[in-house]
């Protein structure tokens, strides 16, 4: 038999099995309903039922040997699990009813293990591993074990700081939400971080400012102000110079680029003595030439070359020698008005001079005031160190006395020799005067001096 025979037989087969079955269906159940389900009556086929149509949204499902029928999704689910709140998973057999447990949770499935409702999802799997409290404005971060969360701060404009391994936390300065183009970030006030183009480096009675530049190799160059500042502002140049100019202001703080003159450039000799003192050559101003004149390095004693003296001009005018200056001059003045009393044969103080620190020449000037019938027998001057005090004559040079002689009605007046005092700090030197009188009085006055030897 061809192959093409065989299929004109086995299409002949068909189209008659096709009109049987028709027919037994016609036969058991006289017609078809639109969109029904047709079904088997028996384990031999003998004749064909219908079940339906069902509505929208039904399946149709079998009833063991009863007639099959529509049924609603819901029904089919309930013939599972009707437990509230419940759902369904497939285990490796079956579909199965999983109870929520009744508490409020997330649903995490164990791999090949039973699924479970859990309070907190793990981090392994998307969670947080915690139970957290929502903050307005918080911040969420690791503990390293699960999330957390930092709660918002009340202060606008902090930002977080990192804790190390620790906790963050807000920063207690707060920054600036915006800032102009190349404005630098600087505290104004304590913890008060603001955007400025004119920052001010240190802090007004406490710290100064100071600005360092490191070298690319080593060392730092630091520019300070000093620590009674002012209040200035210094301009620089618009150009950077050329070449040996400096750097001068205007007084106002405005400075320029300025070329040295060339007049007064100074140009000495090839060789001069150490130590000397350099003097004009000429009176051109640029030549300077040796001197005689030698500074002495540490004393700054001065000594002419070849060891002689140094000529020293005096004043030229009736002035004074200025306090502390070679030839002040000071003294102290009793007038015969106001006479000291003396007492026979006593030391009595007339008048006293401080001299401050150096070397100095003291000397006294003595006269007296006596009665008519005074007698005066001696009278004595003296410088001493102290009150109503003679010094020992033969140690002192400020000591003078007259003796041998007997005048009435007067005494002497005597000066006494220069006392050399070589002061290290302020002195008080006393003008002492003494008398041998007798029958009536004698009272003494006149003036101590001293000059400022060096």
């Amino acid at each position: 038999m061809t192959e093409r025979v065989k299929k004109m037989v086995w299409a002949a087969f068909v189209a008659g099995a096709l009109a049987l079955l028709s027919s037994l269906a016609l036969a058991q159940t006289g017609s078809l309903t639109t969109n029904a389900v047709p079904y088997g009556l028996g384990e031999f086929v003998t004749g064909f039922g219908a079940a339906g149509p069902g509505t929208t949204g039904q399946v149709l499902g079998g009833n063991t040997a009863a007639a099959p029928s529509f049924q609603s999704m819901s029904s089919v689910l309930d013939s599972i699990c009707t437990t509230t709140n419940a759902m369904l998973y497939r285990n490796a057999t079956n579909w199965v009813c999983l109870d929520s447990g009744g508490a409020a949770g997330v649903l995490a499935f164990g791999g090949t293990g039973i699924p479970a409702a859990v309070a907190v999802l793990p981090l392994n799997v998307g969670g947080t591993n915690a139970n957290l409290t929502a903050s307005t404005g918080g911040i969420v971060y690791s503990t390293g074990g699960a999330m957390a969360i930092l709660a918002g701060t009340a202060t606008a404009n902090q930002v977080p700081l990192s804790g190390s391994s620790a906790a963050p936390a807000w920063s207690t300065a707060t920054y600036p939400a915006t800032a102009a183009q190349g404005a630098l970030l600087s505290a104004v006030t304590a913890n008060a971080i603001s955007g400025t183009v004119t920052p001010v480096l240190g802090n007004p009675g406490s710290t100064k400012g100071t600005l360092g530049f490191a070298g690319n190799t080593s060392g730092t160059v630091t520019i300070q102000s000093a620590a009674a500042a002012g209040t200035w502002t210094m301009t620089l140049p618009v150009n950077d110079g050329d070449a040996s100019q400096f750097l001068q202001t205007d007084g106002a703080g405005v400075t320029s680029w300025v070329t040295v003159s060339a007049v007064g450039n100074v140009v000495g000799p090839a060789s001069a003595t150490d130590n000397a003192v350099a003097r004009f050559d000429s009176t051109t101003g640029k030549l300077i030439q040796d001197s005689a004149l030698i500074v002495a390095d540490t004393t700054g004693s001065l000594s002419r070359s070849g060891n002689g003296g140094i000529p020293l001009q005096g004043t030229n005018t009736n002035d004074s020698a200025a306090a502390g200056y070679v030839g002040e001059f000071l003294s102290s003045s009793v007038a015969s008005g106001a006479a000291v009393s003396l007492v026979s044969t006593t030391a009595k103080d007339i008048t006293t001079l401080a001299l401050t620190a150096g070397d100095w020449d003291v000397w006294g000037q003595l006269y007296y005031a006596t009665g008519g019938t005074t007698v005066c027998t001696s009278s004595a001057a003296a410088i001493s160190l102290t009150l109503d005090t003679f010094p020992t004559p033969s140690v002192n040079e400020g000591y003078s006395q007259a003796l041998g002689f007997s005048v009435t009605g007067a005494c002497p007046s005597i000066t006494t020799g220069i006392y050399r005092a070589s002061l290290a700090g302020t002195t008080t030197f006393h003008f002492v005067g003494f008398a041998t009188f007798t029958v009536s009085t004698a009272a003494g006055f006149g003036q101590i001096m001293a000059r400022r030897v060096r």
